[in-house]
Parts: C-alpha cells; sequence; structure tokens
C-alpha cells in the first residue's frame, strides 16, 4: 500500500469513504483511502488498478492514464457525479445521459 505523500485537508477527510453505483447489474464501489488512493470493486471483487485522487476546486479528481483526469462533483448529500474529463490538459464536460452517480453508503 502508498505511502501517504501528504496530510489531507479537511475537505478531503469528509470525502474520504465508501461509494456504490448499480449498473446493469452489477454493483460497483469505490472506496476513497485517507492515502489519496481510489480502490475499485465490482460485485465485491477487488480489481487491479488502483487510482489518485485529490481535490481540486471543490471537485474529485481521479488520475485515470498520465493524459486522462475524469472529475466528480461533490453533492450536499455526498453523493458524487462524474461531469468532466481532462485530456491532455483540456476539460471537456459530459452530456448530462453520459454521467453516473455513486451514492456515499460509508
Amino acid at each position: 500500500q502508498p505511502e501517504p505523500t501528504r496530510t489531507l485537508t479537511l475537505e478531503e477527510k469528509d470525502i474520504v469513504g465508501t461509494y456504490e453505483r448499480k449498473f446493469l447489474g452489477d454493483t460497483y464501489r469505490w472506496v476513497l483511502l485517507d492515502n489519496g488512493i481510489r480502490e475499485t470493486y465490482k460485485n465485491g471483487e477487488h480489481l487491479n488498478g488502483d487510482l489518485k485522487w485529490s481535490i481540486v476546486d471543490n471537485e474529485i479528481h481521479i488520475v485515470w492514464q498520465f493524459d486522462l483526469v475524469i472529475i466528480y462533483r461533490i453533492h450536499p448529500d455526498k453523493s458524487i457525479t462524474w461531469i468532466a474529463d481532462i485530456r491532455d490538459g483540456k476539460r471537456t464536460d459530459r452530456a448530462e445521459e453520459n454521467q453516473s452517480t455513486y451514492t456515499k453508503i460509508k
């Protein structure tokens, strides 16, 4: 497990936790850890490829690949919605029908 590289802000500590989404009969679960790592589970099975996350301008930024960052809006109920991508430094908002929301479950 990677060592924390810095101390989380109070805002980031509030985001740490477990999020879930059901899609096409599968249950996807994300765990945002306090060391800045996101673990991904599908139907309870841990998937490879843990990713780094941080909060930038009140949004969650998850580094997907070296040239791609996915951006989630944080809602007052602590759910999060995929609203945009940054590829090669250029931000592109997702169409509303292509946005997906994860609910914070703990």
